[in-house]
């Protein structure tokens, strides 16, 4: 099974323990984009193909967990007010890049291991 790993706060948790959270949406930027996608030679890219996500609370070493599966994966373009998709510049290395998420609709909670259950 590939796992894909995320960080996220307990209140989100909660509610896709609960099943009321149902997809997961992360920012594509340049420095982070090779978590979640693959280019090929022809300049396209797709989705790397997870199984699961596994879902940390923040950062402390004793936190709540859990592996989610994943159903399907897209791609949530930002458009303005003419429908041409935003195109944002990156800060640090001026490099340009569509502003876009990747979306993750997510299954059946697989396993819990919480601090806070």
């Amino acid at each position: 099974m590939k796992i894909l790993t995320l960080i996220i706060q307990q209140k989100w948790f909660d509610e896709i323990i609960k099943g009321k959270k149902k997809q997961e949406f992360r920012e594509l930027r340049p420095r982070s984009e090779k978590k979640y996608i693959e280019y090929q030679e022809d300049g396209t890219f797709d989705a790397i193909k997870f199984d699961a996500i596994r879902f940390y609370v923040g950062y402390n070493k004793n936190r709540d967990t859990a592996l989610v599966e994943i159903k399907n994966i897209s791609f949530l373009d930002f458009v303005d007010e003419n429908n041409e998709i935003i195109v944002l510049k990156d800060l640090k290395t001026g490099e340009e890049y569509d502003k876009m998420n990747i979306v993750y609709d997510l299954g059946k909670v697989l396993e819990v291991n919480g601090v806070s259950q």
